[in-house]
């Protein structure tokens, strides 16, 4: 499996840095695509989520791995994915599979950002 780790226990976010939510609604409200305002909305949601869980927003220097919570994350959407091919859950192709791939697609970008 080459140098990949088993999932690594990550410590409790401590409230410190920059809130991310802030700047990736900035980033998105500057964005020209239609895409721009659905991905802002689940932004929103997934902050307020955050909020709730932890106590606090997701911020930059929580004390927290961000690349191994990134690869963890990454590997539930991988899990995910898979379940909804194997249970034929139904994508309606005109809303729900174009949001989906969209999301995935501006993962991308912002990670080529870091290149």
């Amino acid at each position: 499996m080459g140098d990949l780790k088993p999932s690594v226990p990550e410590p409790a976010p401590v409230n410190r840095g920059q809130v991310v939510a802030d700047s990736l609604l900035d980033m998105l409200h500057g964005c020209q695509q239609p895409f721009a305002g659905k991905a802002a909305e689940l932004v929103r949601q997934r902050d307020a989520y955050g909020r709730s869980k932890y106590g606090q927003p997701l911020m930059t220097d929580d004390g927290r791995n961000t690349l191994e919570d990134l690869r963890q994350e990454l590997g539930d959407a991988l899990m995910y994915a898979h379940k909804a091919r194997m249970t034929g859950a139904h994508i309606d192709k005109a809303s729900e599979w174009s949001d989906i791939k969209r999301f995935a697609q501006l993962v991308v970008v912002i990670l080529e950002g870091m290149e």
